[in-house]
Protein backbone atom coordinates (compact mmCIF):
# COMPACT_ATOMS: atom_id res chain seq x y z
CA UNK A 1 0.00 0.00 0.00
CA UNK A 2 1.91 3.16 -1.09
CA UNK A 3 -0.90 5.92 -0.21
CA UNK A 4 -0.22 5.91 3.72
CA UNK A 5 0.38 9.60 2.94
CA UNK A 6 -2.81 9.76 2.06
CA UNK A 7 -4.36 7.74 4.61
CA UNK A 8 -2.77 9.75 7.25
CA UNK A 9 -4.48 12.96 5.62
CA UNK A 10 -7.92 11.36 5.35
CA UNK A 11 -7.54 10.27 8.90
CA UNK A 12 -6.53 14.36 9.93
CA UNK A 13 -9.49 15.38 7.50
CA UNK A 14 -11.64 13.03 9.23
CA UNK A 15 -10.78 13.77 12.58
CA UNK A 16 -10.39 10.08 13.24
CA UNK A 17 -7.00 10.13 15.34
CA UNK A 18 -6.08 8.64 18.67
CA UNK A 19 -6.21 5.23 19.73
CA UNK A 20 -9.35 3.86 19.10
CA UNK A 21 -10.09 5.29 15.11
CA UNK A 22 -13.42 4.78 13.98
CA UNK A 23 -12.15 3.14 10.57
CA UNK A 24 -9.05 0.68 9.63
CA UNK A 25 -6.08 1.52 7.31
CA UNK A 26 -7.99 -1.22 4.87
CA UNK A 27 -11.35 0.91 4.76
CA UNK A 28 -9.40 3.81 4.29
CA UNK A 29 -7.20 2.61 1.34
CA UNK A 30 -10.25 1.51 -0.31
CA UNK A 31 -12.51 4.08 -0.58
CA UNK A 32 -9.39 5.91 -2.01
CA UNK A 33 -9.00 3.64 -4.51
CA UNK A 34 -13.02 3.75 -5.13
CA UNK A 35 -12.25 7.84 -5.65
CA UNK A 36 -8.83 7.32 -7.79
CA UNK A 37 -8.72 8.91 -11.53
CA UNK A 38 -6.15 7.76 -13.46
CA UNK A 39 -4.57 10.23 -16.14
CA UNK A 40 -2.26 9.41 -19.21
CA UNK A 41 -0.34 11.94 -20.72
CA UNK A 42 -2.62 15.43 -19.40
CA UNK A 43 0.10 18.91 -20.07
CA UNK A 44 1.13 20.55 -16.75
CA UNK A 45 0.78 23.97 -16.23
CA UNK A 46 4.03 25.59 -16.90
CA UNK A 47 5.54 27.98 -13.69
CA UNK A 48 7.70 30.73 -15.21
CA UNK A 49 10.37 32.09 -13.23
CA UNK A 50 12.16 35.33 -14.26
CA UNK A 51 15.77 35.45 -15.14
CA UNK A 52 18.06 38.30 -15.30
CA UNK A 53 18.24 37.31 -19.39
CA UNK A 54 14.14 36.53 -19.57
CA UNK A 55 12.34 33.70 -18.62
CA UNK A 56 12.44 29.71 -18.59
CA UNK A 57 10.17 27.39 -16.77
CA UNK A 58 11.78 25.95 -14.55
CA UNK A 59 8.58 24.24 -13.04
CA UNK A 60 4.87 22.57 -13.84
CA UNK A 61 2.15 22.37 -11.44
CA UNK A 62 -1.13 20.19 -12.04
CA UNK A 63 -4.95 21.59 -11.51
CA UNK A 64 -5.23 18.06 -9.40
CA UNK A 65 -3.65 17.09 -6.49
CA UNK A 66 -3.17 14.55 -4.21
CA UNK A 67 -0.83 12.49 -6.85
CA UNK A 68 0.00 9.18 -6.03
CA UNK A 69 3.86 8.33 -5.31
CA UNK A 70 5.00 6.46 -8.35
CA UNK A 71 3.72 9.44 -11.32
CA UNK A 72 5.87 9.21 -14.09
CA UNK A 73 6.63 13.08 -15.64
CA UNK A 74 7.67 13.28 -19.48
CA UNK A 75 8.37 15.87 -21.91
CA UNK A 76 7.49 16.88 -24.78
CA UNK A 77 9.41 14.19 -27.17
CA UNK A 78 7.93 11.88 -24.25
CA UNK A 79 11.26 11.35 -22.92
CA UNK A 80 11.27 10.75 -19.24
CA UNK A 81 12.06 13.29 -16.70
CA UNK A 82 13.07 12.95 -13.55
CA UNK A 83 12.50 16.41 -11.47
CA UNK A 84 14.64 17.57 -8.99
CA UNK A 85 11.98 18.88 -6.07
CA UNK A 86 8.64 18.40 -6.20
CA UNK A 87 5.80 17.44 -3.95
CA UNK A 88 2.85 15.25 -5.23
CA UNK A 89 0.34 16.42 -2.90
CA UNK A 90 0.08 19.98 -3.94
CA UNK A 91 1.27 18.71 -7.25
CA UNK A 92 4.00 21.03 -7.98
CA UNK A 93 7.50 19.73 -9.45
CA UNK A 94 10.60 22.05 -10.45
CA UNK A 95 13.61 21.27 -12.63
CA UNK A 96 17.51 22.95 -12.48
CA UNK A 97 17.07 23.21 -16.17
CA UNK A 98 13.91 23.67 -18.63
CA UNK A 99 12.77 20.62 -19.93
CA UNK A 100 11.08 20.08 -23.32
CA UNK A 101 7.39 21.86 -23.41
CA UNK A 102 5.11 20.62 -22.63
CA UNK A 103 5.46 18.58 -19.53
CA UNK A 104 3.04 15.69 -19.12
CA UNK A 105 2.25 13.49 -16.05
CA UNK A 106 1.12 9.96 -16.09
CA UNK A 107 0.04 8.51 -13.14
CA UNK A 108 -3.37 8.25 -10.16
CA UNK A 109 -4.58 11.03 -8.48
CA UNK A 110 -6.82 10.89 -5.85
CA UNK A 111 -10.27 12.50 -4.70
CA UNK A 112 -9.61 13.12 -0.75
CA UNK A 113 -12.91 15.06 -0.41
CA UNK A 114 -15.13 12.40 -1.81
CA UNK A 115 -13.26 9.76 0.12
CA UNK A 116 -13.79 12.00 3.07
CA UNK A 117 -17.84 11.74 2.25
CA UNK A 118 -17.84 8.38 1.13
CA UNK A 119 -16.45 7.26 5.01
CA UNK A 120 -18.35 9.92 6.77
CA UNK A 121 -21.84 8.40 4.75
CA UNK A 122 -20.68 4.75 5.71
CA UNK A 123 -20.08 5.62 9.31
CA UNK A 124 -23.59 6.95 9.67
CA UNK A 125 -25.31 3.83 7.73
CA UNK A 126 -23.48 2.40 10.00
CA UNK A 127 -24.62 3.94 13.16
CA UNK A 128 -28.36 3.50 12.27
CA UNK A 129 -27.95 0.08 11.65
CA UNK A 130 -26.31 -0.82 14.60
CA UNK A 131 -29.16 1.34 16.50
CA UNK A 132 -31.86 -0.15 14.76
CA UNK A 133 -30.93 -3.96 15.42
CA UNK A 134 -30.29 -3.69 18.71
CA UNK A 135 -32.27 -0.80 20.13
CA UNK A 136 -29.11 0.35 22.38
CA UNK A 137 -28.43 3.60 22.75
CA UNK A 138 -25.36 5.35 20.59
CA UNK A 139 -22.92 7.79 22.41
CA UNK A 140 -20.49 9.56 20.30
CA UNK A 141 -17.91 11.93 21.91
CA UNK A 142 -16.18 14.31 19.67
CA UNK A 143 -14.31 17.44 20.46
CA UNK A 144 -15.47 17.57 23.84
CA UNK A 145 -19.12 17.05 23.15
CA UNK A 146 -21.23 14.33 23.88
CA UNK A 147 -24.27 13.37 22.12
CA UNK A 148 -26.32 10.75 22.30
CA UNK A 149 -29.71 8.59 20.82
CA UNK A 150 -31.84 5.89 21.35
CA UNK A 151 -33.59 4.03 18.83
CA UNK A 152 -37.00 4.76 20.36
CA UNK A 153 -36.21 8.72 20.46
CA UNK A 154 -36.54 11.27 17.80
CA UNK A 155 -34.75 14.34 19.43
CA UNK A 156 -31.40 12.84 17.87
CA UNK A 157 -32.19 13.04 14.25
CA UNK A 158 -30.75 16.17 14.39
CA UNK A 159 -27.23 14.08 14.73
CA UNK A 160 -27.87 12.51 11.33
CA UNK A 161 -28.57 15.37 9.40
CA UNK A 162 -25.30 16.59 10.24
CA UNK A 163 -23.70 14.40 9.46
CA UNK A 164 -25.15 14.15 6.38
CA UNK A 165 -24.17 18.13 6.03
CA UNK A 166 -21.18 16.95 6.48
CA UNK A 167 -20.56 14.15 3.57
CA UNK A 168 -22.31 16.94 1.27
CA UNK A 169 -19.69 19.38 2.72
CA UNK A 170 -16.75 16.99 1.77
CA UNK A 171 -18.98 15.96 -1.84
CA UNK A 172 -19.15 19.80 -2.74
CA UNK A 173 -15.07 19.80 -2.30
CA UNK A 174 -14.57 17.14 -3.84
CA UNK A 175 -15.95 18.28 -7.36
CA UNK A 176 -13.20 18.86 -9.99
CA UNK A 177 -13.05 21.47 -12.81
CA UNK A 178 -12.88 19.01 -15.66
CA UNK A 179 -10.57 19.66 -18.61
CA UNK A 180 -12.04 18.44 -22.10
CA UNK A 181 -9.06 17.39 -24.22
CA UNK A 182 -9.90 17.88 -27.62
CA UNK A 183 -8.62 15.42 -30.29
CA UNK A 184 -6.45 16.53 -32.24
CA UNK A 185 -6.02 14.22 -35.09
CA UNK A 186 -9.91 15.12 -36.10
CA UNK A 187 -8.78 18.66 -37.36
Amino acid sequence: MAREDLILRVRDMLRDTGSNPTFTDTQIDDALIERRMEFRYVELDPITTITPTGSEVLGVESRWMWWDNDVMLVDGEYGDLTPDGGDNVSARWTFLAEPVLPVMIVGFTYDLYGTCGDLVTMSSSIASTAMASDGSKIRVTADGTTVEKSSSSSAGSSGTSSTAQRAAEFYAKARVKQDHLPRTDTW
